[in-house]
């Protein structure tokens, strides 16, 4: 009887025990948290931007520098030689012809350049080795007489001619086209020294001129004023002061003193020569053929015209 109760009891413990162990995997599966499959995240495709072109830097622009703004010129400095010492005035070109290649570079335009050549260390035109030769030679200056810019433009040099009427050493002023000759309207007003003591005009012939002598080749021009200098005796400086409507001529001899030749008024109707006294020596019509061009050049036709020691400034 015994036994059967043991075997009964121990049946009841092994029952009760599996009884714990089934509930207790029971409340395990009941709060494990269900296992979800992995999610994969969505592949982000990137944007493609487009790449710029490099943008070109553009090259710097040259900004001019400005000339310095001048005073304009009082009364007295007018049509009268710059002072040596003046402040603010411009050296536009200077030639000493210290050397035979002074030209080499061409600057300066030659025509016939057989009868241009250096002697002494100075220049003679119509001039061939070593002696007059007839023609004709023109010198063309790499420098512009700009009215727009300048106010005042001084040109002088030594110089010694034996030019008289028909044989000249001319000086353009206000030439157009520096390939020309003054023999047609509108090509200058041309100034002639001579060994005579007279200084001659030529270009176009104004109204109001006696006959046409306008023509370089024409004796005498439209004009002439008579002077105290004749040009052949010496190297004597002689200078020329420009303006826009005036150009007044002067001589410095050799003892140093200084004396006025002429002047001629370039206005918008008439043009006005004056001796160097002050008188008027002739008035005709301007219709401002004499204005066109910026140019200097200077002609010898059959004289001997010899130069140096040209200076030209400008303020």
């Amino acid at each position: 009887m015994m036994k059967i109760i043991n075997r009964n009891l121990l049946l009841m413990i092994c029952l009760l025990v599996l009884t714990v162990v089934l509930v207790a995997c029971g409340d395990n599966q009941q709060t494990a948290a269900p296992t979800t499959a992995p999610t994969t995240a969505p592949t982000t495709v990137p944007t493609l931007v487009p790449t710029s072109a490099p943008t070109e830097v553009p090259e710097p622009t040259e900004v001019p520098t400005p000339k310095p703004t001048r005073a304009p010129l009082a009364a007295e400095q007018l049509d009268v030689p710059f002072a040596d010492d003046m402040q603010g005035l411009e050296e536009l070109y200077t030639q000493t012809f210290d050397d035979a290649d002074w030209n080499e570079d061409g600057t300066v335009t030659v025509v016939h350049p057989d009868l241009v050549e250096i002697n002494g260390e100075m220049l003679f035109t119509t001039f061939q080795d070593g002696a007059y030769k007839k023609g004709w030679a023109t010198l063309a200056f790499p420098f512009d007489m700009d009215f727009d810019v300048y106010e005042q433009i001084e040109i002088s040099m030594d110089l010694q001619t034996n030019g008289q009427i028909a044989h000249k050493s001319l000086f353009g002023f206000f030439v157009p086209d520096l390939s020309k000759l003054p023999d047609r309207t509108g090509r200058g007003l041309w100034i002639t020294p001579s060994c005579i003591g007279k200084v001659f005009f030529l270009g176009q012939t104004p109204v109001g001129a006696p006959i046409d002598k306008g023509h370089w080749g024409k004796n005498g021009g439209f004009a002439s004023v008579s002077t105290v200098e004749a040009f052949n005796e010496a190297m004597e400086k002689i200078t020329f002061v420009a303006r826009r409507d005036k150009i007044t001529g002067y001589v410095t001899k050799t003892d140093n003193t200084q004396h006025k030749l002429f002047s001629v008024e370039i206005g918008d109707t008439e043009l006005v020569i004056y001796d160097g006294n002050g008188t008027e020596v002739f008035r005709g019509s301007n219709d401002g053929e004499y204005m066109r061009g910026y140019g200097f050049k200077i002609m010898s036709h059959d004289a001997v015209t010899i130069i140096d020691n040209i200076v030209v400034k400008a303020y």
